[in-house]
């Protein structure tokens, strides 16, 4: 039986990006890159590994509702598909993001946790689509990227949860 060319772009892209999902029940969530957040009850954490072309990234995905692991575009920052956040969706990406064609690289001065919403550069979305977040903070010589995407119907109690997931964030010892 020949190889459908639809199965084989599936075989192909599955290396490039890999993930496991869990729900975090109101709980602590420490990532292996050095830091923790409290993640709010029935969120999701997901971690994942992507590459293409130059660039990568490895890091924790944290959501209000499940997704699909993000994937990479080289000259764009790590962040959750918009196709894929629905309108009430919050997701949040804490990672590394090594890409040479990134024209969005850590800045020199990098904030350390705790942090506040307030700390993030904010970008406006049209036609009613996804609010897209981005600040850099440092891990003793580690750069990482948080990017947050938010749907236009998300709700007070998912911001507040937002919020509180960011303040919460820290480095381990």
């Amino acid at each position: 039986m020949p190889w459908s060319p639809l199965l084989l772009g599936v075989l192909v892209t599955l290396p490039a990006c890999t993930g496991s999902y869990g729900e975090a029940e109101g709980s602590k969530y420490t990532d292996p890159a050095g830091w923790s957040v409290e993640v709010p009850e029935g969120w999701h954490t997901l971690h994942f590994d992507t590459s293409k072309g130059g660039a990568s990234s490895s890091g924790t995905q944290i959501s209000n509702v499940e997704l699909p692991p993000p994937r990479i575009e080289p000259g764009l920052p790590i962040q959750v598909s918009g196709l894929a956040l629905p309108e009430q969706g919050v997701g949040v990406i804490v990672a590394t993001d090594e890409d040479p064609e990134n024209v969005q690289l850590p800045p020199a001065e990098m904030p350390t946790p705790p942090l506040s919403l307030s700390d993030f550069n904010e970008g406006s979305a049209t036609g009613g689509g996804p609010v897209f977040s981005l600040l850099w903070f440092d891990t003793d010589g580690q750069p990482l990227i948080v990017t947050i995407k938010r749907g236009a119907g998300t709700t007070s109690e998912d911001q507040k949860a937002l919020e509180g997931l960011i303040r919460s964030l820290r480095l381990q010892d």
